[in-house]
């Protein structure tokens, strides 16, 4: 029994010496352009709703730990800027068929953003996993459409300051990179989970996707190649 155990702490030693050799510290910035929606699901029988893709933005700092040139941890501060348009239709609850008015929702969301991530890689190819938390800073949207009354077509525009929204977020994302010298090459898609709307939770599904692609450059590093 006193054998076994020697032999698994020995065999933990030797485990956690292999992941801490050579370990290696970067420092660097990012920029990743990429596509984003804020989701809405409606639980309207009068209104249809169409998502339409749009830009968002992701550009921040971020330090990683790397042990073994295979197995990483980082954090990333980041600004982190979402856009989502929405195309409404709304009917007539006594005629099906019959349209009532038509417009494309903007909604703008800008945020400070802390990815928490880690990770393996397989030579320059790395596959990354972890939480993402972020407090909502400014907001703003737009209604732009036409309402369809006695034969007549009236057109509105109507900006809005502010969004009716929580100021904090939270959800899950994973990714892909390739690290070529002091570039890393890599893809992140965030799945929120929060619904950030504080109007009627019944009507109301907001919550944040996006798909970003750009680099990562290291300026600084510590520690053994």
């Amino acid at each position: 029994m006193r054998m076994s155990l020697n032999r698994i702490c020995i065999g933990l030693i030797l485990m956690f010496y292999a992941t801490s050799a050579h370990p290696q510290t970067r420092l660097g910035v990012s920029l990743m352009p990429g596509f984003s929606q804020i989701t809405q699901s409606l639980n309207l029988v009068n209104a249809k709703v169409n998502l339409i893709r749009s830009v968002c933005v992701q550009s921040g700092i971020y330090c990683e730990h790397e042990y073994a040139n295979h197995v990483y941890f980082g954090l990333v501060f980041n600004y982190f800027g979402v856009q989502s348009s929405e195309n409404w239709i709304s009917y007539d609850i006594n005629v099906p068929d019959k349209v009532l008015s038509r417009s494309i929702v903007t909604k703008q969301i800008n945020c400070f953003s802390v990815p928490v991530y880690g990770g393996f890689k397989i030579g320059k190819f790395g596959f990354t996993t972890g939480i993402q938390s972020a407090i909502l800073l400014s907001s703003n949207g737009r209604e732009q459409g036409e309402v369809y009354v006695d034969g007549q077509v009236i057109k509105f525009n109507s900006d809005f300051n502010k969004l009716n929204i929580d100021r904090l977020d939270y959800g899950v994302m994973m990714g892909l990179n390739y690290t070529w010298k002091e570039l890393t090459f890599a893809t992140t898609f965030y799945y929120g989970l929060k619904n950030i709307s504080k109007l009627d939770n019944h009507l109301f599904n907001w919550r944040i996707r996006s798909f970003n692609v750009g680099i990562n450059y290291t300026i600084k590093k510590w520690g053994n190649e």
